[in-house]
């Protein structure tokens, strides 16, 4: 399956690049460019199709994609193991296999969890409660037009992204769509944009014979402190975006975490939750064996002032 979803993304993208951006592009630009400093590392289920992921009261919840494989998990940070105890088991991982759901982001608004699907057209909501002894599993359905890829929540309205440069926000009660924000580079359209060889470039910069990873292909989200912090696909980019204008603040080149044996098995990074006890992030991706805890720093070294 996995090696299906990159012969398409390849076929239909033609953005199988993993770039990295060149530190002399940052000073004509109106972002910044950051690094990951990692802090620890805890390990991950290498099996987990990682699509969405936060962190709340000292648990991180993922979402697991993948038709047949798609579930909703409470797992321990330091063991990386999903959490349940013995009369429970089967009912701590939520399972949606026989659904035949892909599953998608994840956000946690008002106490309930919120899980997108790929292109089954709605979201599913969970009360946050079932994660605690002796809860009911109370869920209901919230459709939506279109596909979903990530989700986030800035404190007043579910941010969603489906795969293209425009993010929408979203009431957490119905779903309904509440404001789109196209979200810009240097205060062009983000699908202006791609990546190739440690550069950021504009589409009429693109060579015959040379591939690039499109910018505009949103995927997983964390909101932090009116930021949306988004990861894009098929690379090891996540763009820092103002929640308000739209506006591309940070650039983080995330590139380089995982050992080149661990990625022959693993495919892209994609994943962020904050811990905000800690003021940390975790990082992962997709069939990734390990969590990275870390921190966002600027390529001079000092402290970045968005997180």
């Amino acid at each position: 399956m996995k090696a299906l979803l990159r012969f398409c993304a390849v076929v239909a993208l033609l953005v199988l690049a993993q770039p990295v951006l060149a530190d002399d592009d940052v000073e004509a630009a109106s972002w910044d460019l950051l690094r990951p400093t990692v802090l620890a590392t805890w390990p991950h289920d290498p099996s987990s199709f990682t699509q969405g992921l936060l962190w709340h009261e000292g648990y991180l919840y993922e979402s697991i994609g993948l038709y047949g494989h798609s579930a909703l998990r409470q797992v321990e940070l330091e063991s990386g193991t999903v959490v349940w105890d013995a009369v429970r088991e089967q009912e701590r991982e939520i399972s949606l296999r026989h659904l035949q759901l892909f599953a998608e982001g994840l956000a946690l608004a008002d106490g309930r969890l919120y899980q997108l699907t790929w292109r089954a057209g709605f979201a599913i909501r969970y009360n946050l409660e079932f994660f605690t002894e002796g809860a009911e599993l109370e869920y209901d359905s919230l459709p939506y037009e279109g596909e979903g890829w990530g989700l986030c929540y800035d404190g007043e309205a579910l941010v969603m992204s489906n795969g293209s440069a425009t993010l929408v926000r979203r009431d957490p009660q119905d779903f309904s769509l509440l404001e789109e924000l196209p979200v810009t580079l240097d205060g062009a359209p983000l699908g202006e944009f791609v990546s190739h060889d440690e550069e950021v470039l504009p589409l009429s910069d693109m060579e015959e014979g040379r591939v690039y990873a499109q910018l505009e292909l949103l995927n997983e989200l964390e909101c932090v402190d009116g930021l949306v912090y988004a990861n894009v696909w098929l690379s090891d980019l996540i763009l820092v975006i103002d929640g308000t204008s739209g506006e591309v603040r940070s650039i983080i080149d995330a590139s380089g975490l995982l050992s080149a044996e661990a990625q022959a098995d693993a495919d892209v990074l994609n994943g962020i939750a904050w811990l905000p006890q800690r003021e940390t992030f975790v990082l992962t991706g997709k069939l990734w064996p390990t969590l990275f805890e870390v921190q966002f720093l600027p390529v001079d070294g000092e402290a970045a002032d968005d997180t």
